[in-house]
């Protein structure tokens, strides 16, 4: 599962930051958490290998706070947390997406940390278009709020991948009728039956002799 999130999200709050709640519910719910951080050196550039790791996994979920995050050197007008959301949806990952509360009173965050002076206004628009995209984003003021929100999530897409595979599986096991919904010619039972050695033919197919 790849986490994306900028470092400040990381670090604060102080003892558990946000990341580390949520990698707490993700390893709980059985997924292994992938991001940046993880990282190896390579001989290839950074945004192709982020790339790389985004669509090796099968869900992404985004902790999107107030700042947009370093911009990718050879796309400068995106960050890297935008690359991430953006190969993601083109990858048709399942995105789970959490919201800073920008409206609550204490995030835990410095003001220092919190205020991107340089890129706030891009982090404004990727925050509204992220809400604009018919995806059901979730707000979070608290560590503890976030993991919360992330495991109930996870469970309800745990939940929906079964209920698809169920009917997926169903309709595999399903009998494939004729046309019309009726036997097939070679499986159709004929216009009439055997009853013991005598054969009995039914009077409304108009049989000569009957």
């Amino acid at each position: 599962m790849f986490v994306s999130h900028t470092s400040e999200l990381r670090d604060f709050p102080k003892g558990t930051s946000y990341v580390a709640a949520a990698e707490r519910a993700i390893i709980a719910a059985g997924h292994v958490p992938v991001d940046m951080t993880d990282f190896p050196a390579a001989d290839r550039a950074p945004a192709d290998l982020c790339e790389d790791r985004v669509r090796s996994c099968d869900v992404y979920l985004g902790i999107l706070g107030t700042r947009y995050g370093s911009p990718v050197l050879d796309k400068p007008d995106v960050s890297y947390t935008e690359l991430e959301f953006g190969t993601a949806t083109d990858a048709g990952l399942d995105r789970l997406i959490f919201l800073l509360d920008t409206d609550a009173d204490d995030v835990g965050i410095p003001l220092s940390r919190l205020i991107d002076r340089e890129y706030g206004q891009r982090q404004h628009d990727f925050r509204r278009r992220v809400q604009d995209s018919k995806l059901t984003t979730r707000s979070f003021a608290s560590p503890d709020k976030l993991q919360l929100l992330v495991e109930r999530s996870l469970r309800d897409l745990a939940d929906t991948r079964r209920r698809i595979g169920s009917g997926i599986q169903r309709e595999r096991s399903r009998p494939n009728p004729g046309r019309c919904g009726r036997p097939s010619s070679s499986t159709r039972r004929p216009p009439w039956r055997r009853s013991g050695s005598r054969v009995v033919k039914p009077r409304h197919f108009g049989w000569p002799g009957t």
